[in-house]
């Protein structure tokens, strides 16, 4: 997110993809929601601190549907961000390895899991897609993105076919 604007952060993709405004929020505004609310049972930091009028966005944590399109002012959002990653780093810091098999009861068909399949799957895995997604759009604005779409774009100049070796 280093090399990414306000402007970058709010243009719009034009498909159903979500912008990288919307796309940060969601991982930020996610893991606060799994670390403080749903692993510790306290109030997100969102909540508590009242960054919903800090930063003049919705939360966009697990609602349905998710804003496609917002407008973020990533210096305003910075502090919440570093919050949202110091509670993290505390609550893994306090975990002792028997932890890891404790066993939560998640809503929906998800049921239940261990603590260590939430952190993998339901936060680093939320996390690492939509990492993704926004470096696969930075690729498309310049600033270096995912390396197999320029690969892509490159082969497509050249002529050859998409996956060709």
């Amino acid at each position: 997110m280093a090399d990414v604007n306000d402007q970058m952060a709010g243009w719009d993709p034009k498909s159903k993809a979500h912008n990288i405004g919307s796309l940060y929020a969601h991982i930020v505004q996610g893991e606060d929601m799994a670390i403080n609310g749903m692993l510790q049972g306290k109030p997100t930091l969102w909540q508590q601190d009242r960054w919903d009028k800090k930063l003049n966005i919705a939360f966009n944590g697990m609602q349905q549907p998710e804003p496609r399109i917002m407008n973020v002012n990533l210096a305003a959002m910075k502090p919440y961000v570093e919050a949202v990653t110091k509670a993290t780093d505390a609550y893994l810091a306090g975990l002792k390895p028997a932890d890891l098999d404790y066993k939560l009861t998640i809503g929906g068909p998800i049921g239940e899991q261990t603590l260590a399949w939430c952190l993998q799957v339901m936060l680093a895995g939320n996390i690492r897609a939509h990492t993704g997604e926004i470096s696969a759009l930075k690729g498309r604005l310049g600033p270096q993105g995912l390396p197999v779409l320029a690969w892509a774009s490159l082969a497509k100049e050249s002529g050859r076919a998409e996956g060709a070796a």
